[in-house]
C-alpha cells in the first residue's frame, strides 16, 4: 500500500473524480480514505472473465500476500464496492459512446449478433431467418432474508424481508422488467391455454404440464427468485431473460418473451422450447396470435427433449424432421446452463470458430454418401425422395390412428360391444351402473339400427372384438416403443463427455423410475399380444437391456436424414458467413469514419472540445478492441474457403 496526493479537480467535481483522473478507484464515495489502482481492478474483471471461479475474497488474498500484509475481511468489501464503481463507470461510458454512434436502448437486441440479424441483398432465401432456444434454469435461486418471527404459540414463521432493495441496472436491456412481465397475469394466461389437445396442431400437449398444472403453483416462501428464463439465438448470444419471482415455470416468461422478440425483429423465427408443441397453441391463442402468424413463427422442441413427445408430435415439430433446420438441435440453453451455473460468462462470443467447425461437420457428412447409396441400392430404394415421402406416409399413418376405426360405424359397434361387456360386469355388482350401460347400449342400438342384439358368438361381436385387440396391441407397443427409447437415449447421454454430476445422477434417477414403468410396459405388451387371434412374439426384460447397448440399427436409418440437413446446414452457413464478413468490414468502416468525425468537430466551449476528444478514443478503444477477433475470424474463413467441398463465396 502506498500514500499519494492528488490535487482536486479544478472544475469542482470533488474528491473522487480527482481520484478517477489519477486512476484510483475510490472505495466510498464521500471522504474516501483508500483506493484501488484502477488496472489492478480492470486485471480482475479480465481474469474473473475467464476463470470465473476466482472469487473476489481469494483475490483479495493475493493482493494481501503480494504487498505482505495480513488478510482482513473488510478489505473484500472495499475492493467489491470499488469493482462496483468501475464496472458503473465501464458501463455509463459504454451507454454515452453507444449514444453518439446511433445505437439507442433497443439496438443491442436488434444486433445482437451479425450471423443472424445482418442480411445482405439479393442472397438466398431461408426458412427460418433466425432460430432462437429458450428454457427455464431452477439452479439460479436466490433466498430472502428475513427476520425472524415467532408466533403465538412459539413456532417460527416468515417474517418481513430484511434485505436491501437492488435497484442496479444490468444495463443493454437484456432483463425484462418485472411489469412486463406480470402483465401475462395467470388468469389471463389460464384462459388461453387449451386445456384439451388441439389436434394435428397440438398432439401432445397433455403431456406437457408446466403450462397449465403450474399456473397455480407456488414456490415456497424461502425463496425471492426461483431461477431464470433465459433466450438465446442458435449461436448461444443473449437475446433476452426474466427473473422467475416466487414461481415456478410459468406460461408468462417465454409469453413476455416472445412478445420481447416478435417487437424487435422483423422476420421469420424458429423457436425451440421444450414444450413447443404446446406452447404455439398458447401463442396462437394469444394475443400475439396475429402477430406471430403474419411473421411466420414457427414454435419447435428440441431434439433432445423429442422423444418425450409421441411420434406424431415428433414429425411436426421435433427439429430433426423440420426442413430448414440443418444440424441446429436448439438445445444451446442446456449447454449455457452449464456454464452459468459455475459462474461463468460467455467468453466464447469472442470466436466465430463454430461456423467452420459446422461446416467441417456438414461436409464430413456427406462424405458417407456413398454408404447410403449402397444401402439404397441393397433395400431398393430409387431416390433419396423416396425418404421424405415415408416421412409424409408416416405422418397420414399416425394422424389416421387418431380417428381410428375409420368410419362412424365401425367406430359406435366398438363402443356398442364395450358397452355389452359392461353391462355384462355391471350386472354382477352395482344396479344403477347396469341401467346407465343399459342406457347407453339402446341409444347406440338405435344409432347402428340393430334389431336383434348381439351376442358372444355372432360373427360382428368376434370382428369387433379383434378390432379391439389389436387397438389395444398397438397402443401398449406404442408405450413400450416410447420407454425403450427413451431408455437408451438417456444412457447415450449419460456415458457421453461432458455430461456434468448433477445431470448424470439426474438421469440415473429417472432410470431406476422408469425401470419399473418399462417392466410394467413389457408385462401389459405380452398380456396383449398374447391375447390376439394371431399372437405376436413376447418380449422380455432382457431383450430390453440388450437393446440399450445395441444401437448400430439406428446408423443407416439415421444417415438419410442427416445427409438432407447437412445440405441444409452448408446453404445456411454460406449465408452466415457472408452475413460476417460484410458485417467486420461495414463495422470497421463506420466506427472508422465516427473517430474522424469526432476529432474533427470543433465544440463551442473548451469543455465540449474535451468530450468530444475523449469520446472519439472511447471510439477508437472500441475499434481495437474488436480488430484482433475480426481478424482470427477472416483468417479462419479462409483456411475454410481452401476446403474441397466448400461452396460458399467470401
Amino acid at each position: 500500500m502506498k500514500r499519494a496526493e492528488v490535487k482536486l479537480d479544478p472544475h469542482g467535481n470533488g474528491v473522487a473524480a480527482a481520484l478517477i483522473m489519477e486512476g484510483l478507484i475510490p472505495s466510498m464515495s464521500m471522504s474516501p480514505t483508500i483506493t484501488i489502482n484502477i488496472r489492478v481492478v480492470k486485471a480482475y474483471r479480465v481474469i474473473h472473465v475467464q476463470c470465473p471461479h476466482l472469487a473476489v475474497q481469494a483475490f483479495v488474498k493475493s493482493l494481501c500476500n503480494i504487498h505482505r500484509v495480513p488478510y482482513r475481511p473488510y478489505l473484500c468489501q472495499q475492493f467489491s464496492i470499488a469493482y462496483d464503481l468501475y464496472l458503473d463507470l465501464c458501463r455509463h461510458t459504454e451507454e454515452r459512446m453507444m449514444k453518439v454512434l446511433g445505437c439507442n436502448s433497443s439496438w443491442r437486441l436488434k444486433h445482437a449478433f451479425p450471423v443472424c440479424t445482418y442480411k445482405l441483398e439479393g442472397e438466398d432465401a431461408i426458412i427460418f431467418e433466425m432460430l432462437i432456444t429458450m428454457d427455464r434454469n431452477n439452479s439460479l435461486k436466490h433466498v430472502l432474508q428475513r427476520e425472524k418471527v415467532m408466533s403465538e404459540m412459539g413456532e417460527p414463521v416468515l417474517g418481513k424481508s430484511r434485505e436491501h432493495v437492488d435497484n442496479g441496472d444490468a444495463g443493454d436491456g437484456y432483463y425484462l422488467q418485472r411489469e412486463r412481465v406480470e402483465r401475462w397475469v395467470r388468469d389471463r394466461v389460464a384462459d388461453r391455454l387449451p386445456m384439451e389437445p388441439m389436434g394435428e396442431d397440438n398432439p401432445c400437449a397433455d403431456h406437457w404440464k408446466n403450462m397449465i398444472n403450474d399456473v397455480p403453483s407456488k414456490m415456497w416462501g424461502i425463496f425471492d427468485k426461483t431461477g431464470i428464463f433465459l433466450a438465446l439465438c442458435c449461436h448461444r448470444f443473449i437475446l433476452v431473460l426474466a427473473d422467475m419471482i416466487k414461481s415456478r415455470e410459468l406460461a408468462k416468461y417465454p409469453l413476455a418473451v416472445v412478445e420481447e422478440l416478435l417487437d424487435a425483429f422483423e422476420m421469420k423465427l424458429g423457436i425451440g422450447y421444450d414444450g413447443g408443441c404446446h406452447f404455439g397453441a398458447t401463442v396462437a391463442n394469444s394475443k400475439l396470435g396475429n402477430e406471430a402468424q403474419e411473421k411466420q413463427l414457427k414454435c419447435l422442441v428440441g431434439s433432445f427433449h423429442g422423444h418425450t413427445h409421441n411420434c406424431l408430435c415428433q414429425l411436426q415439430f421435433l427439429v430433426t424432421y423440420v426442413e430448414g433446420m440443418g444440424l441446429e438441435d436448439l438445445e444451446g440453453c442446456e449447454c449455457f446452463f452449464s456454464r452459468s451455473n459455475g459462474l461463468a460468462k460467455s467468453c466464447h462470443y469472442a470466436s466465430c470458430k463454430f461456423l467452420c467447425s459446422n461446416y467441417h461437420q456438414a461436409l464430413g457428412i456427406l462424405k458417407i454418401k456413398a454408404l447410403l447409396r449402397a444401402w439404397m441400392h441393397q433395400e431398393g430404394v430409387e431416390s433419396v425422395d423416396r425418404f421424405t415421402e415415408w416421412l409424409a406416409e408416416e405422418t397420414t399413418y399416425l394422424e389416421g390412428l387418431k380417428s381410428a376405426p375409420k368410419t362412424n360405424n365401425e367406430t359406435l359397434e366398438m363402443e356398442y360391444v364395450q358397452k355389452l361387456v359392461n353391462l355384462s360386469a355391471s350386472q354382477r355388482h352395482v344396479q344403477e351402473k347396469m341401467e346407465k350401460d343399459l342406457e347407453r347400449m339402446q341409444e347406440l342400438e338405435e344409432l347402428l339400427e340393430i334389431e336383434e342384439r348381439w351376442i358372444t358368438v355372432s360373427s360382428k361381436w368376434t370382428a369387433t372384438v379383434n378390432e379391439i385387440k389389436k387397438r389395444k396391441y398397438h397402443l401398449t407397443l406404442d408405450v413400450l416403443e416410447l420407454l425403450i427409447v427413451e431408455r437408451i437415449f438417456e444412457l447415450t447421454k449419460m456415458n457421453q463427455s461432458q455430461t456434468g454430476y448433477k445431470m448424470c445422477k439426474h438421469i440415473a434417477k429417472a432410470l431406476q423410475a422408469r425401470s419399473k414403468a418399462v417392466k410394467n410396459a413389457i408385462e401389459r405388451y405380452n398380456d396383449v399380444a398374447a391375447a390376439l387371434d394371431l399372437p405376436m412374439r413376447s418380449v422380455s426384460w432382457e431383450q430390453v437391456v440388450e437393446y440399450a447397448f445395441v444401437v448400430d440399427f439406428d446408423i443407416l436409418r439415421e444417415t438419410c436424414a442427416e445427409t438432407l440437413k447437412a445440405r441444409e446446414e452448408i446453404k445456411r452457413l454460406n449465408i452466415e458467413i457472408c452475413w460476417v464478413i460484410t458485417w467486420i468490414r461495414d463495422e470497421n468502416c463506420f466506427l472508422w469514419r465516427m473517430e474522424r468525425s469526432m476529432r474533427a468537430i470543433k465544440g463551442e466551449t473548451e469543455e465540449q472540445i474535451e468530450v468530444d476528444t475523449l469520446m472519439a478514443v472511447q471510439v477508437r478503444l472500441y475499434r481495437k478492441q474488436q480488430g484482433p477477433f475480426d481478424a482470427g475470424h477472416l483468417e479462419n474463413f479462409w483456411k475454410l474457403a481452401q476446403m474441397p467441398g466448400f461452396t460458399g463465396s467470401l
